[in-house]
């Protein structure tokens, strides 16, 4: 019963809400929720288009939990690449989160430096 209300919520009422997403990803193992998330996505492509997987992986990239994590991140942007504009939207994101990266590493380094030399 909860997680009939779960697939509803997520495909029908509140669809495109993250936060119900990962409730429902909750519910199953890794192996079984890889298909059951093909199946939120195919019925959700009416909706979002190549949106849907943008927002699923910019909301996986805020919690870094590891490598399989990554390699679910890396088998989404491979289903973006077969959108239309899916390869300059893929680049986009590549290139969003290096900059944020750099930057963070750079204000990290930039804080050592300058407490460094004004012991």
């Amino acid at each position: 019963m909860y997680e009939e209300e779960l697939w509803a919520l997520v495909l029908n009422h509140k669809a495109g809400d993250m936060e119900l997403y990962k409730e429902l990803k909750s519910i199953y193992t890794d192996k079984e929720w890889m298909k059951e998330r093909e199946i939120v996505f195919s019925k959700l492509s009416r909706y979002r288009g190549i949106d849907k997987y943008e927002n699923t992986i910019k909301a996986m990239a805020t919690n870094t939990s590891g490598r399989a994590h990554y390699r679910e991140i890396v088998s989404i942007l491979r289903r973006m690449k077969k959108y239309p504009k899916g390869k300059e939207k893929i680049l986009e994101y590549i290139y969003n989160v290096l900059t944020l990266y750099i930057m963070a590493n750079y204000e990290q380094k930039r804080y050592v430096v300058m407490k460094f030399t004004h012991e």
